[in-house]
């Protein structure tokens, strides 16, 4: 049913009429689909450039409110946040278009970005606002379970951007393994551990000269 949607936007092509009523008729369906299933289809929308278009036909097909619920139920509820929300998507599909390479968090914050302005206490302290609005935004995002430090660079972003005094982390640069070789990283020892797991240890080799102790009477 995603593919259906995806397709369509990505060809730029209708979808029938009796395709449309089988996708209503059936969106149920993704009740049942993993949460790391539906968190990958999501962030194949928010890194294709298309999250607009893709989502809009996704709510229209009632495909969204199982991906995500919360936002689905305020985009029915509240016109002036369906406004913004789509206003957020179209800037994600230009920021993609200008960089592909951006991290999860930077997408994410375009799905959050007017949920935390709506729900943040901005006078309460910093580290008291974060932690509310970090488990806020854990809940909201649901069933989606991006990785926990790209989910808090999008929330640290977002009350950063909104004036409260609060630092965005950056991600880790990964070490250089400096007590390896690239011969002995590329090795292949598949071979090696699964005859080691078979055979068991190997016994030491005795001498042909070694006679076996032996213990005196």
């Amino acid at each position: 049913m995603l593919r259906a949607v995806k397709y369509s936007v990505a060809a730029d092509c209708a979808i029938p009429s009796r395709l449309q009523r089988m996708l209503r008729k059936s969106s149920p369906l993704l009740q049942s689909v993993s949460p790391s299933r539906l968190t990958e289809e999501l962030l194949k929308i928010i890194n294709s450039g298309r999250a607009y278009a893709t989502i809009c036909s996704a709510l229209q097909y009632d495909l969204y409110m199982y991906l995500q619920p919360s936002a689905n139920s305020l985009i029915d509820d509240d016109p002036g946040y369906a406004e913004s929300y789509e206003k957020s998507l179209l800037r994600l599909d230009e920021l993609v278009a200008e960089n592909r390479d951006l991290r999860t968090g930077q997408k994410l914050v375009y799905l959050l970005y007017d949920f935390i302005q709506r729900i943040t206490k901005w006078d309460d302290p910093p580290s008291e606002v974060y932690r509310t609005v970090y488990a806020e935004c854990r809940r909201f995002i649901l069933p989606m379970n991006p990785p926990r430090v790209e989910l808090e660079y999008a929330v640290r972003w977002c009350l950063k951007d909104g004036g409260l005094n609060i630092k965005v982390t950056k991600p880790r640069k990964k070490q250089p393994d400096t007590h390896t070789t690239q011969g002995e990283r590329n090795k292949p020892r598949a071979a090696e551990d699964n005859a080691a797991a078979f055979h068991g240890p190997r016994k030491r080799r005795r001498n042909r000269n070694e006679r076996p102790s032996t213990e005196s009477n």
